[in-house]
């Protein structure tokens, strides 16, 4: 099994630590990921010392080190930069006490916002909280509040405006059994607030106030 754990760095639950509860784990370090490089960086986590040493492999064109010239497989040239490294490593030690950053702004908002009538998330203990994101329930009514935020200086974001079933990429490739209304709706209704971890006590009472003043909710 491979475990996506790209959000999910420093997270865990009653199954383990992200990345650790698959045959692999995988984590992406792109900038602006929990743990961010300057660049496009990431990582495989694996106890399989055979899965390992391939993965090692298929990073550096497919060779076998230290034959740097024989190749055994047809690889990419995915081997992370010593910049990035460098910037991970200075960025690690950091790591937790940004993610307990990131909680106490969830949890803030889930009070803040308790009222609100938006379907706010779930936010267990060992979240990494890579996201906040809301439900706004009626047609169109994420869009017009996304739009209020905007005029109000605030930055929103939709990650996944669209379910797989309706890419482009995966046309006449999936085979559906009946209407998928529960991807449909959330990509419909879901939107992201602000939640990075540098967020100020009066950035996210601003956004809350935003939100709240929306005449969208008192529609």
């Amino acid at each position: 099994m491979i475990e996506d754990a790209a959000q999910a760095i420093g997270a865990w639950g009653r199954h383990g630590a992200a990345g650790a509860i698959g045959t692999c784990g995988c984590f992406s370090f792109y900038p602006t990921k929990n743990l961010g490089a300057c660049g496009d960086a990431g990582l495989v986590t694996t106890d399989d010392d055979a899965l390992a040493e391939r993965v090692r492999s298929l990073r550096w064109h497919g060779t076998e080190p230290p034959r740097s010239y024989h190749h055994t497989a047809l690889g990419l040239c995915s081997r992370m930069g010593g910049l990035e490294g460098a910037v991970l490593g200075a960025r690690l030690v950091r790591l937790p006490a940004r993610n307990a950053r990131r909680r106490e702004h969830a949890a803030w908002y889930n009070e803040r916002l308790a009222e609100s009538g938006l379907g706010l998330p779930a936010i267990p203990p060992g979240h990494a909280v890579h996201q906040y994101s809301v439900r706004v329930p009626g047609p169109g009514r994420r869009d017009a509040l996304r739009a209020h935020l905007e005029r109000s200086g605030i930055g929103t974001a939709v990650f996944y405006p669209a379910p797989l079933h309706r890419q482009p990429a995966l046309a006449g490739r999936c085979v559906l059994a009946g209407p998928l209304v529960h991807a449909e709706r959330a990509a419909a209704q879901v939107l992201q607030l602000p939640v990075f971890a540098e967020l100020t006590e009066q950035e996210r009472e601003r956004v809350a106030e935003a939100v709240l003043g929306w005449p969208g909710l008192r529609g």
